[in-house]
């Protein structure tokens, strides 16, 4: 067997179906993965750029150690996510929502928080109040 890597350009594989195939350190390029369907598979040390993965649904899946540069998740739903340990630079939450989250433990720091609420009750005004109680008890 050669030690050319094979090199397919201008093929359509549309509606294949691979199974029990290796095609570890292969490079894919301008390729068109629209619609397709990945189970059990190893993507460890994968990395993807300059792509549009727009409308994609991740379940069962295990993305530890991943991260995320300059990637837009707008509009993206997180449900039954576990994000402990996790660190958040530069982020930008604006309008997002958390529902029956354990914030627990968590450090927020240099953070804008104007209209930021807390069951109903705007942080600015409970720092405030905090602030008011702290300079009378000095």
């Amino acid at each position: 067997m050669s030690d050319t890597p094979l090199k397919y350009e201008k093929l359509s594989l549309a509606g294949a179906h691979f199974a029990d195939v290796n095609l570890g350190a292969s490079v894919f390029h301008d390729v068109n993965l629209g619609g397709a369907t990945f189970s059990n598979v190893a993507l460890t040390g994968a990395k993807v750029s300059n792509a549009d993965i727009s409308n994609v649904t991740i379940s069962e899946a295990a993305l530890v150690g991943a991260r995320f540069t300059d990637v837009n998740l707008g509009a993206s739903v997180f449900d039954d996510v576990n994000l402990g340990d996790a660190r958040f630079v530069n982020v930008a939450l604006i309008g997002a929502t958390f529902a029956n989250a354990d914030f627990s433990n968590v450090t927020i720091s240099d953070a804008a928080l104007d209209g930021m609420k807390i069951n109903g009750i705007l942080v600015s005004e409970m720092l405030a109040a905090y602030q008011r109680r702290v300079g009378t008890e000095t």
